[in-house]
């Protein structure tokens, strides 16, 4: 073999090493990508977030709320906040069911009708009845039956309890453990019950335009959906698949200059 001949071998098994070397390196990094939420505003500005049309939930029939009282007497509170049932939901006390007919019974005031009222509503009311029998007296009423469902590409799916004002997408995400990189952030599904209907809206985490939009505000028995993005599922199978081809053909070729490289010696 002549000296040009062992001089082009060793130069080609030389780039093929190179090439599959940096083909590895390359396959090995890391793909994914950090989520962009709201990726299009293109500098410091302020926008407007769309009111929620003063929606708020109101007690219906067999919901389950909370009832706990302050008051300068602790005695007295403990009395009223231990007078209700236990939840067999949360495992949190001083519960009351509304019955059929809309009313709970309550220390001191007995059968109160409250079908209808928002918590902070009752609350006001009862502050204001129960005022000839505690001093400084402060109550809470919180929903215990008004929840949230997340499914999908969150990572952790759960069953959230809301408040009766609700809340944001983001303060969802966050009670959930944000999303997983695979997700589709530009066509997140929440369904909504409607009277005997269902609304179904898409949100798109990326745009600005998220606030200006019915469902950046979540309520309770919405059900949020977070899907994969099947366009990035796409684009990762068929990046595999183009390596695993090209890993191949170097391999070949790198088994070919081997067997070439023992034959010229």
């Amino acid at each position: 073999m002549t000296p040009l001949f062992h001089c082009f071998t060793k130069r080609s098994f030389f780039i093929l090493e190179v090439l599959f070397c940096s083909f590895y390196l390359y396959s090995c990094s890391t793909t994914s990508k950090p989520i962009a939420y709201l990726n299009d505003f293109l500098s410091d500005t302020t926008v407007s977030v769309l009111k929620s049309d003063n929606r708020f939930d109101v007690i219906n029939k067999n919901d389950e709320i909370q009832i706990t009282i302050s008051s300068l007497n602790s005695e007295l509170d403990e009395k009223f906040n231990n007078s209700g049932i236990l939840s067999t939901q949360s495992g949190a006390r001083s519960i009351y069911k509304v019955d059929n007919e809309g009313n709970i019974k309550v220390h001191h005031l007995g059968l109160i009708s409250i079908e209808g009222l928002t918590p902070k509503q009752l609350s006001a009311k009862l502050e204001k009845d129960l005022g000839l029998f505690y001093k400084g007296l402060i109550v809470n009423v919180n929903f215990i039956n008004k929840r949230i469902v997340v499914l999908g590409q969150v990572n952790s799916p759960k069953v959230i309890s809301v408040s009766e004002d609700g809340m944001s997408i983001f303060e969802l995400l966050s009670n959930c453990g944000d999303l997983k990189p695979d997700a589709d952030i530009k066509n997140i599904i929440i369904l909504r019950d409607s009277g005997d209907k269902k609304q179904i809206g898409v949100v798109n985490l990326a745009s600005k335009n998220l606030f200006d939009s019915k469902w950046y505000q979540l309520f309770a028995n919405d059900v949020v959906l977070v899907r994969k993005d099947d366009e990035s599922l796409f684009k990762t199978d068929k990046r595999k698949v183009i390596q695993s081809n090209v890993s191949l053909v170097v391999s070949i070729l790198s088994l070919c200059v081997i067997i070439l490289n023992i034959i010229i010696r």
